[in-house]
């Protein structure tokens, strides 16, 4: 009549049919997380680079020792880092590990494929300053005070209308 709790305990493990589905379910796990600038945990706090950051470690994109090592030296960035500087330190760091493969402005006719990053510029920045990752395109996963949320970029005022450059961090294992 009931189920027993050994069957409730065994469900499914999840089918990926490729890495960049494991990269969007991976974002799609850390809905939810506060926002807390330089945080790495899911549950606990992340802000938008180190989501990006996470999600292409927990898939094995990236490599831990170095991102740790890269982290310690760019040091602490303030919420409003961008408005005090004219180096694209966002950028530079999401171009050593993925190639851009297109810019232009977020609407809904843009093509991003699935587990691409997206970068953009808000707050009135002349630099790139905030990330994302592309679930399904236009639906993107990033954190944004007070979470990490799951918006639709074409509808979005964060997003839409935006100047915005997508990135692979694929390479050959796409």
């Amino acid at each position: 009549m009931f189920p027993s709790p050994m069957s409730q305990a065994l469900k499914p493990l999840p089918v990926f049919n490729t890495l960049r589905e494991r990269v969007a379910q991976e974002a799609l796990s850390w809905l939810g997380t506060p926002y807390l600038p330089g945080g790495r945990v899911k549950g606990a706090g992340c802000d938008c680079g180190t989501l990006l950051i996470e999600v292409l470690l927990a898939c094995g994109l990236l490599d831990k020792d170095e991102v740790d090592k890269e982290l310690q030296e760019l040091g602490y960035l303030s919420c409003d880092w961008f408005h005090n500087t004219n180096s694209e330190k966002y950028f530079r760091k999401v171009i050593r590990f993925a190639r851009k493969i297109s810019e232009g402005r977020c609407y809904f006719t843009t093509q991003a494929p699935i587990g691409s990053i997206v970068l953009t510029k808000v707050a009135s920045s002349h630099v790139w300053n905030h990330g994302g990752i592309v679930v399904k395109w236009p639906r993107i996963v990033h954190a944004v005070s007070p979470r990490v949320v799951e918006v639709d970029a074409a509808r979005d005022w964060f997003w839409t209308g935006q100047e915005i450059s997508v990135f692979d961090a694929f390479g050959e294992n796409a």
